[in-house]
């Protein structure tokens, strides 16, 4: 059995054109000979909106009681329709979520 080494490339889209965006990162890993196990994902509008889809992990990470039961509300069921992620993160869990730690205390429960 081979080791098999994959790349995940997660970006937010910091008002980019989406498509461009990809494109250019496609054309890098391209030229770097890892197009075969390379995965390339850009969040619509901030990297925050990937919490969005897992807030047990939320409500964990931050000792937020009663944000998994909103999972399912039409607000959060579509991640990419939710403007300013971050604001909103820190509008849910009472100002617990801080953009740097907050990111990396949720990153450890998903």
């Amino acid at each position: 059995m081979r080791n098999l080494i994959c790349f995940l490339v997660m970006l937010d889209q910091n008002f980019e054109d989406c498509l461009k965006l990809k494109n250019e990162l496609r054309e890098k890993v391209d030229f770097a000979g890892k197009s075969d196990m390379t995965l390339i994902r850009i969040a619509c509008r901030e990297l925050e909106s990937f919490f969005f889809g897992d807030l047990a992990a939320v409500e964990t990470a931050l000792n937020v009681s009663g944000l998994s039961d909103q999972q399912n509300t039409s607000k959060y069921r579509n991640p990419d329709t939710i403007d300013y992620a971050g604001d909103e993160l820190k509008s849910i869990t009472s100002n617990k979520y801080r953009k740097g730690s907050g990111s990396r205390e949720i990153s450890r429960h998903r």
